[in-house]
């Protein structure tokens, strides 16, 4: 953990002159905007696994009737696949308030360009 903070800290000075001349951020925007991207390729599909997993107990625990130990085992998959629904659901909830709350409408056109000299 002390490594990424030291790294961050070390990187830090690049991220504060990334404007350039002209007085845009071009090159922030762009890591910006190709992190949000892959974010939201990467979030449905975790979601899409999470419900694969959830039908997978669901078989699993309805397969096996005589069977105690796989029974369970179908259960803890359906219980933490949900578990995981959730909490993924409800961070993109709360991320889509905040951005609306603040008045951030998520696209790299809405960041202010900072004052030149």
């Amino acid at each position: 953990m002390k490594r990424v903070i030291y790294g961050l800290m070390a990187m830090s000075p690049v991220l504060a002159l990334a404007q350039t001349p002209g007085g845009t951020i071009t090159g922030l925007q762009t890591i910006i905007t190709q992190f949000r991207g892959l974010l939201n390729t990467i979030i449905p599909v975790l979601i899409a696994l999470a419900v694969v997993v959830f039908f997978w107990g669901l078989v699993k625990y309805i397969k096996s009737t005589g069977d105690e130990k796989t029974r369970a085992d179908g259960r803890h998959m359906m219980l933490w696949s949900i578990i995981a629904i959730i909490i993924m659901l409800s961070l993109f909830g709360i991320i889509t308030w905040i951005q609306n709350a603040v008045g951030l409408s998520g696209t790299a056109s809405s960041y202010t360009t900072p004052p030149t000299i």
